[in-house]
């Protein structure tokens, strides 16, 4: 009986340690829909809301628990209402995050 409870036991570590690879994996990935520069991470906001949040946690996530510094960059080139709101959040929340305006103060070019 103790045998089968050991074996149980390796197989549930196992499994879990899975699970948390592919979870991190999946976070690397989202991370990814980011220009990486040479001092940190680049966001447009041509991608939706939610999306910009998970791409911006994993990256701070990334930056936290791997021990990494850089600073990460939403270039504000109109993004909508709730998109802003969720940048300057995150900006207030955590110096590495950053706005740039890239919009045109005069439309009429």
């Amino acid at each position: 009986m103790e045998t089968l409870q050991i074996i149980t036991a390796v197989i549930i570590s196992a499994a879990f340690m899975l699970l948390l690879w592919s979870i991190k994996a999946l976070l690397m990935r989202l991370a990814a829909r980011a220009e990486a520069t040479r001092d940190g991470f680049i966001l447009t906001g041509t991608v939706s809301a939610a999306e910009l949040e998970n791409t911006v946690r994993c990256l701070l996530w990334k930056r936290s628990r791997l021990g990494q510094n850089f600073d990460i960059v939403i270039l504000d080139e109109g993004l909508d209402e709730e998109k802003r709101q969720m940048a300057e959040i995150f900006s207030r929340e955590n110096s590495c995050v950053k706005i740039i305006s890239c919009r045109n103060k005069d439309n009429s070019e």
